[in-house]
């Protein structure tokens, strides 16, 4: 497999009746080493942003030292959100969303 991404609605937060837009994680994504700087991630990526409906943000959490996955993000339109203490066991985390 070169590579794998799963997006995954969250309802946990969701009010219907205080907003009317859709609210989507990226739950796990991966792109083989031996794949990267391709455009394989990218390309998954923007077939998956293609298949959600409209007034969706897609959120995506990560380690706050992991540099090539903010890059990644950055590079395709996502913004930080903010920071969270402890996220990761005791590590600092990011969330990024992009709305489409």
């Amino acid at each position: 497999m070169t590579g794998s991404l799963e997006i995954k609605e969250s309802t946990q937060f969701h009010k219907p009746d205080l907003h009317s837009w859709n609210e989507n994680w990226i739950h796990y994504f991966i792109v083989d080493k031996e794949y990267r700087r391709q455009g394989i991630g990218t390309a998954l990526l923007q077939k998956v942003e293609s298949k959600l409906p409209k007034n969706t943000f897609l959120f995506v959490d990560l380690e706050e030292k992991d540099k090539t996955a903010f890059s990644f993000y950055q590079n395709n339109n996502f913004e930080v959100m903010g920071t969270v203490k402890n996220w990761f066991t005791g590590k600092e985390g990011i969330i990024m969303a992009k709305k489409k």
